[in-house]
């Protein structure tokens, strides 16, 4: 049973089969099943069968608790889980640091980061998981001067058993992805450097946090720069530092169009999927540049197209002259059964407008209401009195703007 319900076999019917022909489940089979059960998101029936475990008169054990305020965490049952705690207090598990662990977890996922440090406060033993789930808790819930004071206290206390050495370096990096990505998004990017440097091990969050931090502060040359240096890269620092040069306009400075060239080769050359959303983020950043051309050759590429993806390309072409092109692929968005947005429209009349398309752009500005029933928006507006005024007819625009 146990190894049907593992993470090699994963046969959910087979353990319900197996759990429901034992006339007499032990803990440990209750444990295994729940477990199962949680670890496929059937949280209701793994509550269920917790339930059934205590009116069986069973005795839990710590394991059980795990799993049960997983599942609870999971379902936002607040008030179930503090029965539970009340239960667990009752029963003398309160004093395992296993159990303890568990229950600090479920109040920091239900988002009762006070209860979480109380409970820790009251902990008569703690292992780095304790202070690891306290750190986060508060990070979670953005009480970033909190975090750091449990930090230094950490480290001030240091009372790391020895058997706990085997888990101490994973867990260390954990707290350190913590504080790392608190420092970040809070702009604090000297102090999150200096976390940054000193941590013996680092992973592809550490990473990933450090550069999007540079990104989201618009230092996108120590972003890439501090990329490169990375030993393990995927397409998260990636689409952060691409949206970056759009964001900050980055496309308009001398060698911009070689940046994007760089990330863009980058890609190819290792063979990286560009989804939907980096894809995005290049066609805008050709577009901008006025390589219209490479714009179309990353839509073309893309496998899956969303509607964020769709509109970029159909203004990029908008922008830069090409309105039959725009025009022609607005339509294959709608035959390929996505809707179009106010955003798209803004693209569309824009297209109209460069193309001096009158008729095509008053039939596509009041098809926005009738057919798509969109609101249209000051932005809307001000693309057929372009429009207009571009065609020279300025009675029309005046009117528009009575």
């Amino acid at each position: 049973m146990a190894f049907a319900a593992g993470p090699f076999a994963g046969n959910l019917n087979h353990v319900q089969t197996i759990f429901h022909r034992i006339e007499n489940p032990t803990v440990f089979i209750y444990n295994v099943t729940i477990k199962a059960y949680t670890k496929s998101g059937n949280f209701r029936k793994a509550l269920f069968l917790f339930d059934q475990l205590r009116v069986h008169g069973l005795w839990l054990d710590n394991y059980t608790y795990s799993f049960v305020f997983k599942t609870i965490g999971e379902l936002k049952l607040l008030k179930e889980g503090e029965k539970i705690h009340g239960f667990v207090l009752k029963s003398g598990d309160g004093f395992d640091c296993y159990v303890c662990n568990s229950t600090m977890d479920l109040y920091g996922v239900v988002g009762y980061p006070d209860s979480l440090r109380k409970l820790f406060d009251e902990m008569p033993q703690r292992d780095l998981v304790s202070w690891n789930v306290l750190i986060c808790g508060f990070v979670r819930f953005n009480r970033f001067e909190d975090a750091v004071g449990v930090y230094r206290r950490m480290k001030e206390e240091g009372n790391v058993k020895p058997d706990e050495a085997t888990v101490e370096l994973k867990l260390t990096v954990i707290i350190g992805n913590a504080l790392l990505d608190m420092y970040s998004k809070c702009g604090c990017l000297t102090t999150a450097g200096q976390i940054f440097d000193t941590m013996p091990n680092r992973n592809v969050i550490c990473w990933t946090s450090m550069v999007s931090g540079y990104v989201s502060s618009g230092q996108l040359d120590e972003a890439r720069e501090l990329f490169q240096r990375s030993p393990v890269r995927d397409l998260v620092p990636w689409t952060a530092m691409i949206n970056g040069y759009v964001q900050f306009n980055r496309v308009d400075e001398l060698g911009a169009l070689e940046q994007g060239e760089w990330i863009h080769a980058y890609i190819e050359e290792n063979r990286i999927s560009v989804d939907a959303v980096v894809g995005t983020a290049l066609i805008e950043k050709y577009a901008k540049c006025g390589c219209v051309g490479k714009s179309l050759e990353i839509f073309n590429g893309l496998k899956e197209k969303d509607i964020a993806s769709w509109t970029a390309i159909i203004c990029a072409l908008a922008m830069n002259g090409k309105s039959s092109k725009a025009l022609e692929l607005f339509s294959g968005m709608k035959q390929s059964g996505i809707k179009p947005d106010d955003i798209t429209f803004i693209g569309v009349l824009n297209a109209c407008s460069h193309g001096a398309l009158v008729e095509e752009g008053r039939q596509y500005f009041d098809s926005m209401t009738k057919v798509h029933q969109i609101e249209s928006k000051l932005e809307h507006y001000g693309c057929l009195i372009d429009l207009f005024g571009r065609a020279g007819l300025l009675r029309e625009a005046q009117e528009l703007i009575a």
